[in-house]
């Protein structure tokens, strides 16, 4: 159950920002959101500490969710677009019906309100998802970077970035990605160690959100060789790494067509 609660002023002052979107207070809805530029360029401008564009490879595009945002529309989820500093507007071309909140409805009571009533929240590495997971909300990650931080409940999903090493011309495998630790997490170690960061694709990003959807529909289909992959994956963390209470599962689609990393 849920930590946090609304007092009753609360949740009518959040009905009206859905109603103010054009959603029915009783409307479904999916959160999306990824880690972008201007976020840290706004916030952390004065931050002598890091430097930000060193932390880049852990960015994406936005575009690559609107496939996923388009799949939970013809599922009857509305979709909105969140983020407290965006690099762009979405095109018009995308839109399509998606809300983009982000840009033209944003307020921080706002945003914690969308975060407590979605769905499930669909985020690449970027700080949103905290708050569905305060409101025990699903979640699923996309374009995450380093592997062994996971998002922290059974019923969240997530896929990872790829990693191509250039020495070897071929990709890292699931335990190199483990082995490294937090190597590419705030330091972006890449280029010094010849490996390029592959963005996962709009279609696994769809993939990973359907199994979202349809485990929170009850429509999921497992099967012995679904499970069998998910084990091997598991397996590959060692116990100081399973202690850390990360109960997430890897997206199955995702998997399956990366096995052969799993060797």
């Amino acid at each position: 159950h849920p930590v946090l609660s609304f007092t009753c002023e609360e949740e009518i002052r959040g009905r009206n920002i859905l109603l103010s979107m054009g959603l029915a207070k009783d409307a479904q809805f999916m959160c999306f959101c990824t880690r972008e530029a201007s976020y840290y360029k706004k916030l952390h401008s004065d931050w002598t500490r890091w430097d930000w564009e060193d932390t880049f490879h852990r960015n994406s595009d936005i575009e690559d969710y609107i496939l996923a945002a388009q799949y939970c529309m013809s599922q009857d989820v509305c979709t909105l677009r969140v983020g407290l500093a965006v690099d762009r507007p979405l095109p018009r071309r995308m839109k399509s019906g998606i809300i983009d909140y982000s840009t033209h409805f944003r307020s921080e009571f706002g945003d914690i309100f969308l975060g407590a009533k979605c769905k499930f929240v669909l985020s690449g590495v970027a700080s949103f998802w905290w708050i569905a997971s305060a409101f025990n909300r699903p979640v699923v990650w996309a374009n995450m970077i380093p592997i062994t931080y996971r998002p922290v409940r059974h019923t969240d999903l997530f896929i990872c970035k790829k990693l191509w090493s250039i020495e070897k011309r071929c990709l890292v495998t699931f335990r190199e990605m483990i082995d490294a630790g937090a190597r590419y997490d705030w330091k972006n170690n890449c280029i010094s160690d010849g490996i390029e960061v592959i963005d996962n694709t709009p279609d696994e990003i769809l993939a990973v959100t359907k199994e979202m959807n349809e485990r929170l529909d009850g429509i999921w289909t497992a099967s012995e060789e679904k499970e069998e992959l998910q084990k091997r994956f598991q397996a590959l963390y060692s116990p100081e790494h399973q202690s850390f209470g990360f109960k997430s599962r890897i997206g199955a689609d995702f998997l399956r067509h990366n096995q052969a990393l799993l060797n």
